[in-house]
């Protein structure tokens, strides 16, 4: 288990380049393009996909290195990567023989693959549609303006803003891997219950800024690779100020449906469609409010069947959060 590598694309999940983000998910990141083929133009880039292309990279994994990298790739092996042929969801999902024709042009193959490939998420969905519609050598030459774009306009004037905070949250974790074990280690940053898989030799857990409150997971080779958002207290440095926990915790419990979920996980693990059917609500509007109640800590999500249940070590805390922040702060000298 280790940090997150220095590469461009992890900068960019991780939010030292500030994109001008229009949706994100556990999935996908929307931001608007830098070079608008139109009025209102988006790109919809998968995370997952990307992640494991700056994970290839070589050393050192500095930007330059990464550019050199993705100039070197083969067109269609880039879009084998972004269709996800190279993560196992994805194969699972559709098959892999599938998504290396559509990869090389097969329409048939791209139809089966937009009506397999997790045609529910709709961000995915645009994303594909998108990769799609491009030839190969265009979609390289696209993802590589973006790239360039980013970090030649953006990434300068984010850096001096973002890296102390991502330093600082990576200082924090490493100090914690010392007394947790792995497991814990990930359900502390990610609110994943997490349990090795076959197959995975190793995980790497990235801090993420713009990703905050949302989860990211992806895959390369025998790793897998877990983007977490950072922690509140990384984010925050003045010491007078109340911590983000503490707020977020206030406000994950300053609402009815909220409290009502939590009363219902108090009785054990359950689905978001069966929390869904129980509260009489929409599932996208529950998955909003357990994204919330996950980021402040208040419920976890076991990975293998996607089960939320609570976190009492949570409301054990809150109380000493209060009382800490309340204390007069001792006098000057």
């Amino acid at each position: 288990m280790s940090a997150a590598d220095d590469c461009l694309f992890c900068k960019i999940v991780r939010g030292e380049i500030k994109a001008a983000v229009t949706y994100r998910d556990d999935r996908t990141v929307a931001f608007k393009d830098i070079g608008p083929k139109a009025p209102l133009h988006e790109l919809v880039i998968p995370v997952e996909h990307i992640a494991s292309l700056a994970y290839s990279c070589p050393a050192p994994r500095d930007i330059p290195t990464l550019l050199t990298f993705l100039e070197s790739i083969d067109p269609i092996e880039l879009r084998l990567h972004m269709l996800g042929y190279y993560v196992r969801q994805h194969r699972r999902a559709t098959p892999p023989e599938v998504i290396y024709a559509a990869a090389h042009g097969d329409l048939e193959a791209q139809r089966k693959l937009i009506r397999t490939s997790f045609p529910e998420d709709a961000s995915w969905q645009k994303s594909l549609r998108w990769i799609l519609s491009l030839e190969a050598v265009a979609a390289k030459e696209r993802l590589l303006e973006i790239v360039h774009g980013w970090y030649d306009e953006v990434f300068h004037e984010q850096e001096a803003h973002v890296l102390p905070i991502l330093e600082r949250d990576v200082e924090a974790r490493r100090a914690a891997q010392a007394t947790l074990t792995p497991e814990q280690l990930i359900e502390a940053c990610t609110g994943w219950e997490y349990v090795p898989e076959p197959g995975i030799r190793r995980v790497l857990l990235v801090p993420s800024y713009i990703l905050r409150p949302f989860n990211g997971d992806a895959e390369s080779g025998d790793t897998r690779i877990f983007f977490f958002p950072v922690s509140d207290e990384s984010i925050n440095a003045d010491a007078s100020a109340p911590p983000v926990r503490l707020l977020r915790l206030a406000k994950a419990l300053a609402d009815e449906r909220r409290l009502r979920i939590l009363r219902k996980l108090s009785g054990g693990s359950y689905t978001l469609q069966e929390i869904a059917d129980d509260l009489g609500a929409a599932k996208t509007t529950i998955h909003h409010h357990l994204i919330l109640m996950r980021s402040a800590g208040l419920v976890r999500m076991r990975m293998s069947d996607k089960r939320y249940s609570l976190r009492q070590d949570a409301f054990d805390h809150l109380e000493d959060l209060l009382k800490g922040y309340l204390q007069p702060p001792p006098p000057p000298g």
